[in-house]
């Protein structure tokens, strides 16, 4: 669960963390520097990460020396499994593909290209495929574009209608209006227009296809619509660790925005955000629509296990709670008064909420209490020394947890003391049980410390997964069947370093999978195990499994 305010209170760490990096490729693992070496000799110039137009990586280990690259056709074996990573550069519009082995003794391309010129540098304008966007990186001089392909867009009542051309072009013919109100489907783009500084892309207005322009200076003329139709192969596959390599994006849904996820265990998904509340089964792949007293703008969302009750908190920390069979929507009266940060729900129906100011403020009470929804009563409430930056609790509901500058532990029934252990760098939160017990051995809770993920058994040790430079997890969470425990490094706006999902083997310290992306906020894993749903600043992504190729294999 996203911490929005958190980030602040850890930025000295990060920076301190920063200076253990290269400079040109701060936040990134070596590996990715070794591919921008490469890519840089290749175009016989310098290049640098602020060069790239996107960029992501992904780990995993291979059994021969192609590590994973079909492009190689005779590899040679390995004795045993070596770790590698997949780097992925896209530069002026053409992406590169290269692979490097963890302990940097090998990197080539795995790119028809460049492979085909490995004596010197290749003549890409001849080989490279068209890029996909003439704009420039990081859409320098432009308005930050906010609109998605696929998705949805919409021009806001009572403003001016909007010009559709035939070509990306302010003098291009005009072919149409969008008038106000209305919502059309993003086809392609963008498109920059370097004479009038303008973003435009391709839509289709009740049938009429042109190029619309996105806004101008610091204007947005359309809005991208959060939400639209889902689409899911049938027969998916639970994600299982010898299958992590396969793992794709399976669908994409636009929400610039987005900031929280959950699950109920039949299968709802809710994501909140500036626009806010969607919802989707899972099972029948239907957005369904929320009838709520107002429009808000969420940060923090919470199903109940039997999705009876929905509960999100507005970013002017107000709390609600969404009857899902009757539509009744609750607030709260006796709800202590304070920056809400963290939201979870017990297997009998419980509701935690904890919060505080991260930055100190003595106007903010720290604190955490429990809400017993069917009775509208608040069942308890504690200060705390530091504000609550997460919540959970204990799968049979028995037992609470909190994060703050400790973890924290007491019985839910009569608030008696488990545990309370200092955490030694307290970031952005980051606390999940794991959810399925193991016969004779105790119960088991992951949290972060620092660049570390701590697998805590009660009343024994603890584990530590994924140290490294700059990973400094704010979200962790186990797959449905307890094998896996991901985590998510939090990407504070404006700063040099990556959001890294990871996941680990849960019985072993020793990473499996590692994926970079643009400003993640949140994940989780789908109740039956077949998705992991990653949510980023833009976009709500879902990956999976390709049940044909799975099966083939």
């Amino acid at each position: 669960m996203f911490r929005r305010t958190a980030v602040l209170s850890i930025l000295a760490l990060l920076s301190a963390a920063l200076t253990l990096l290269p400079a040109s490729a701060q936040g990134a693992p070596p590996q990715v520097q070794r591919a921008l070496d490469l890519l840089g000799q290749y175009l016989s110039r310098t290049v640098t990460l602020a060069d790239m137009d996107i960029w992501f990586y992904s780990q995993a280990f291979y059994t021969d020396t192609s590590l994973g690259c079909s492009l190689i056709t005779t590899p040679t074996s390995f004795a045993t499994p070596a770790s590698g990573y997949t780097v992925e550069l896209v530069y002026q519009g053409v992406r590169y593909e290269f692979r490097v082995r963890e302990d940097l003794t090998d990197a080539f391309p795995c790119d028809a290209a460049l492979l085909a010129t490995a004596g010197g540098a290749p003549v890409i304008t001849a080989t490279a495929p068209a890029p996909e966007t003439n704009c420039p990186p990081g859409f320098a001089g432009y308005l930050r574009p906010r609109l998605v392909v696929g998705g949805q867009a919409r021009l806001g009542e009572g403003g001016t209608p909007n010009r559709l051309r035939a070509l990306p072009s302010v003098n291009a013919e005009q072919i149409g209006l969008i008038q106000p109100g209305t919502t059309v489907q993003v086809l392609s783009g963008p498109s920059c227009e370097d004479a009038s500084r303008i973003i435009w892309w391709r839509v289709d207005a009740a049938g009429t296809i042109g190029w619309t322009a996105e806004g101008r200076g610091e204007d947005y003329f359309i809005a991208p619509v959060a939400g639209g139709p889902l689409s899911l192969p049938t027969g998916r596959v639970v994600i299982t660790a010898p299958l992590l390599n396969s793992l794709i994006s399976l669908a994409t849904i636009a929400y610039p925005g987005a900031s929280s996820l959950s699950f109920s265990a039949g299968g709802l998904m809710a994501v909140g955000g500036e626009g806010g509340l969607l919802v989707y089964d899972l099972n029948t792949l239907q957005q369904l629509a929320l009838q709520l007293p107002i429009q808000p703008v969420v940060a923090q969302v919470a199903f109940s296990p039997d999705g009876h009750y929905l509960a999100f908190a507005t970013t002017d920390d107000a709390l609600y709670i969404v009857d899902t069979q009757t539509g009744v929507t609750i607030t709260p009266a006796d709800a202590p008064a304070t920056d809400i940060q963290a939201l979870a729900f017990s297997s009998t129906g419980l509701l935690a909420v904890g919060g505080g100011s991260p930055l100190g403020d003595p106007s903010v009470t720290n604190t955490w209490y429990i809400y017993d929804i069917p009775n509208q009563r608040q069942l308890g409430a504690r200060p705390t020394t530091s504000y609550v930056r997460d919540v959970a609790f204990s799968p049979d509901g028995a037992l609470f947890a909190w994060y703050d500058t400790a973890l924290n532990i007491v019985n839910v029934g009569d608030g008696a003391t488990v545990l309370s252990q200092p955490i030694a760098q307290p970031g952005f939160g980051g606390l999940a049980w794991r959810p399925t017990p193991i016969a004779g051995v105790p119960l088991q809770i992951a949290y972060a410390d620092g660049t570390n993920i701590r697998l805590l058994s009660l009343g024994g040790q603890a584990q530590s997964f994924g140290e490294a430079p700059a990973f400094f997890p704010g979200v962790v969470g186990f797959s449905p069947d307890a094998a896996l425990l991901a985590a998510m490094n939090l990407q504070p706006d404006g700063e040099p370093v990556p959001s890294v999902l990871s996941i680990f083997d849960a019985a072993t310290p020793g990473i499996l999978y590692g994926s970079g992306y643009d400003l993640g906020v949140d994940f989780g894993f789908s109740p039956d195990g077949t998705l992991l749903v990653l949510v980023t600043a833009d976009q709500v992504v879902f990956l999976g499994l390709n049940p044909e190729v799975v099966a083939v294999g």
